[in-house]
């Protein structure tokens, strides 16, 4: 009894297994396939027809892809060289169902606040004077720093001012 029960549970787990490869359809992962790749000013239709023909892929090219790729790549990952040479025209692509859609990439919208006023009406930056406290400057050192041509005229003579008197 112990017997039959053991060779059901591994009968069990092998088809479990079975089950499993079905699912996936036993198809290979693309993206580690290695291709090479060598293409000089050619259109971008042919090129990409190449590449997913060489690893077996489905795929479908939207029709505003155009333009031509120059590209020189060897033995590198399908995945590599798929976006390397879309990167060039600034394409993209996706997979739905095991399918290859390859497509134009959209511009990103910026992402600006719903409130609040818009960039160009933003009111302009005012530049207010500052308040900087001088307590031993001597005036002229400040007429100088602020662009101002001293000229002296008199010039005190200290013994006087010291001595309390005129004369």
């Amino acid at each position: 009894m112990a017997r039959k029960l053991m060779w059901l549970i591994v009968c069990g787990v092998l088809l479990s297994g079975a089950v499993a490869l079905a699912q996936e359809g036993g198809q290979p992962d693309l993206s580690q396939k290695r291709v090479t790749v060598k293409y000089d000013q050619a259109d971008i239709r042919y090129v990409l027809k190449q590449l997913f023909e060489s690893v077996g892929a489905n795929y479908s090219i939207d029709p505003q892809v155009q333009g031509t790729v120059t590209v020189s790549l060897t033995d590198v990952p399908f995945e590599v060289a798929l976006n390397t040479i879309l990167r060039q025209l600034d394409l993209t692509y996706r997979i739905e169902n095991g399918v290859y859609y390859v497509t134009v990439r959209k511009p990103e919208e910026p992402t600006t606040p719903t409130t609040g006023p818009a960039p160009e009406e933003a009111a302009p930056q005012v530049n207010l004077p500052e308040k900087i406290q001088l307590n031993t400057a001597s005036i002229y050192l400040v007429a100088t720093l602020l662009g101002a041509q001293v000229y002296r005229y008199w010039e005190p003579d200290l013994m006087q001012l010291q001595s309390g008197g005129f004369g």
